[in-house]
């Protein structure tokens, strides 16, 4: 490269890191006016200097990407000059809104104690006036303006120093020089060599949540926040009662919303309140209280048809859970919220399913609002101490700060599992782009579920191996389970879209199943056994075949497992062949819990206990489908569905379509209508209360 172009290219690299440097000293003023007072710089020094230095490396990645929008008015040669400093100035925009923004997330913060989200919207969609007012009041606006001035204006110096006397000579260099100048700004803007860019989710680095808040980006926090914006707008989403409407109940007057509930529940209000109808008691039997633990594990990507296509001997995917299935309670009937982790699993957090037109909890203006029905509330006031604990990151897709809405006392994750099982010699396996092995995750519990406490504990879990890459521990004999893995023996293998993917798919499904039925040996070999409750469902289904139209049942099914202690099952006189044959849904894990590990406890819920006695029970998920044991609705709105009929001679629950409309049908479509408008007036009701 010419000696210009390399001292060009040089003074394009200390403009970049200007930037970036003034992004760490708008950071330092974040810490220092926000730092929780028990912070002790000495006692976590390091942690601290690495949140600088992650946050600088946020900072690095939004300046980059904005830097690169100005390369096309330079890209020419012939581009007029007066053309790039038009550019030059819709660049500087960009830069002094970035900055502004990162002011305003320290204020932002102070108020919410997070990082720019979706409530920021809150000035377009809440009294604009009330809300300026309220900031003038609450903050030295004047100040703040001062700070933004100040730091806009080292911006634009930035910009005056490296860019404007070099503008001419940037237009006349090289073409490759240009290119070249692209690809480390790109590279930059990734922000890393690793498979995942840079993202929210690289934000948590300790488990104290103000360091993972100091690590973050306030550009990053913006672009997420209107990417989210935008995917609601898309479909109605930021109107709270869009699925009243959509399922034609009217909300001109309270009736409507009293309407949804009574439909929903069968029942007629009493005293004006609707959300009595929410209210349920656990069985006043005392043998629930030697339940000392709660484990529920989401098991990423365990779909049901991974069971049911094992056929043994000849092809095996079930592994070494299959003695759990035969001991305990398995049911197959049962529907996840959504197809995507986030969606289930906020939905679990939250004691709730998910509303066929709105976006996740975690991505939406729910985020921060809990909720009466959070299974984390529920057991805390039986004196539990609530955990969720994720297999990687718990920063991902802010699940970590929806736990902490919905009051889970601990929030856990890959750094508390490397931390813990190292404090008892335990080497790991390994890690995975995804984060922590089952395997390794398992162990974790364990060694929790033996400390003395004081309290009950509630685990709340979710696993990440059964994902792609689809990676496996180096320590994993494959090759042991490699027969019964033979893809020709997968009863419908001719159906298979991917062989190469499949055999990836069908080792780490048997290698978590075998995991999971490891982890519940250990616990049924101990004393453990005895006082522990574990449950196990998927957080959404695998799809390894070409489903055709009468396979939308099957193609989302997920499994719920149950081990229940021998002294709880005999008390409750389970009955395991109505659990397996009763159809359900995410929402109706809580509820069956409740009531084999709760005495006399009232507790919220839209979902229903597995084990009950019902002539009637179904399954449903957001993608408007409701299934019972000899019918199935696809809910388009609130005049039209379309209707299926279990199909004959089938081991699966297939459906064909209908051409009658069944009393079952109405029965199914009344009850996923009412239960969508029943969720926008709770969601609502909960969010103006938590607000007051």
């Amino acid at each position: 490269m010419k000696d210009f172009d390399q001292k060009l290219f040089i003074v394009w690299v200390k403009h970049i890191l200007a930037l970036a440097l003034l992004g760490s000293v708008i950071r330092l003023l974040f810490y220092v006016a926000l730092a929780p007072a028990d912070l002790s710089l000495l006692t976590h020094f390091g942690e601290i200097s690495n949140a600088f230095f992650r946050g600088f490396r946020f900072d690095l990645s939004a300046i980059s990407y904005m830097t690169i929008l100005f390369i096309p008015f330079v890209i020419f040669q012939k581009t007029p000059l007066w053309l790039t400093k038009i550019g030059l100035n819709i660049y500087r925009g960009f830069l002094f809104f970035w900055v502004s923004a990162s002011v305003c997330d320290i204020i932002f913060y102070s108020f919410y104690t997070d990082r720019i989200n979706l409530i920021a919207f809150g000035l377009v969609d809440d009294n604009t006036t009330a809300v300026v007012k309220g900031f003038w009041k609450n903050y030295p606006a004047v100040e703040i303006f001062s700070i933004i001035f100040i730091f806009c204006y080292l911006a634009y110096f930035s910009t005056r120093k490296f860019l404007v006397p070099n503008l001419k000579t940037v237009l006349a260099a090289d073409f490759k020089f240009k290119i070249f100048l692209f690809v480390i700004l790109f590279a930059f803007g990734r922000g890393t060599l690793s498979l995942f860019p840079l993202g929210p989710d690289y934000a948590v680095i300790s488990s104290i949540p103000f360091i993972n808040q100091l690590s973050f980006g306030t550009g990053h926090a913006v672009l997420r926040a209107f990417k989210l914006r935008q995917a609601q707008n898309s479909i109605g989403a930021n109107v709270w009662d869009s699925n009243l409407k959509e399922f034609g109940y009217t909300t001109e007057s309270p009736e409507s919303e009293n309407k949804a509930f009574e439909d929903y529940f069968g029942q007629k209000i009493l005293q004006q309140n609707r959300y009595e109808l929410m209210k349920f008691k656990t069985p006043d039997l005392p043998e629930n209280s030697k339940i000392k633990n709660v484990v529920v594990l989401v098991m990423e990507s365990w779909g049901t048809y991974g069971i049911t296509a094992t056929h043994l001997p000849d092809f095996n995917l079930v592994g070494n859970m299959q003695k759990h299935f035969d001991q305990d309670f398995i049911n197959l009937h049962f529907l996840a919220n959504t197809p995507g982790t986030a969606g289930s699993l906020s939905c679990i957090l939250a004691g709730v399913p998910q509303r066929a037109i709105s976006p996740f909890l975690t991505e939406s203006s729910y985020l921060n609002t809990p909720l009466s029905t959070s299974p984390a509330l529920i057991y805390k006031k039986q004196n539990y101490e609530t955990h969720f604990l994720y297999g990687g990151n718990p920063g991902w897709r802010d699940i970590n700060k929806y736990a902490m809405t919905q009051g889970f006392d601990f929030i856990e994750g890959e750094i508390e599992v490397k931390k813990t099982l190292a404090d008892y010699q335990i080497p790991l396996v390994g890690t995975h782009d995804w984060g922590i092995y089952d395997e390794d995750l398992f162990k974790y519990i364990e060694l929790k579920l033996k400390e003395k406490s004081g309290k009950n504990k509630l685990y709340v879990v979710m696993t990440t191996t059964n994902h792609p890459p689809f990676e496996l521990p180096s320590n994993y004999k494959a090759e042991l389970v490699s027969s019964e893995l033979d893809i020709k023996n997968f009863p419908e293998s001719s159906r298979i879209i991917d062989p190469h993917l499949a055999k990836a798919r069908f080792k780490t499904y048997r290698y978590s199943s075998d995991a999971l039925a490891f982890f519940i040996d250990q616990i049924k070999n101990s004393e453990l056994k005895k006082t522990t409750l574990i449950s196990a469902t998927g957080d959404h289904s695998s799809w390894l075949v070409n489903f055709n139209s009468n396979e939308r049942f099957i193609k989302d099914t997920v499994p719920f497992y149950i081990y229940v202690p021998e002294d709880i099952r005999h008390a409750h006189k389970l009955n395991k062949l109505a659990f397996e044959n009763s159809f359900g849904s995410h929402m109706d894990i809580w509820p069956t819990l409740y009531n084999l590990s709760l005495n006399n406890s009232e507790y919220d819920s839209f979902g229903s206990d597995m084990f009950a006695q019902k002539n009637f029970t179904f399954a449903l998920n957001n993608s408007r489908l409701i299934v019972s044991s000899t019918s199935a609705v696809f809910v388009h709105n609130g005049d039209k569905s379309s209707y299926f009929e279990s199909a004959p001679h089938s081991q699966q629950d297939l459906f064909e379509p209908s051409s009658a409309r069944s009393q079952n049908h109405q029965d199914l479509e009344l009850k996923y209508k009412s239960l969508m408008g029943s969720l926008d007036s709770y969601l609502n009701y909960s969010k103006n209360v938590g607000s007051k």
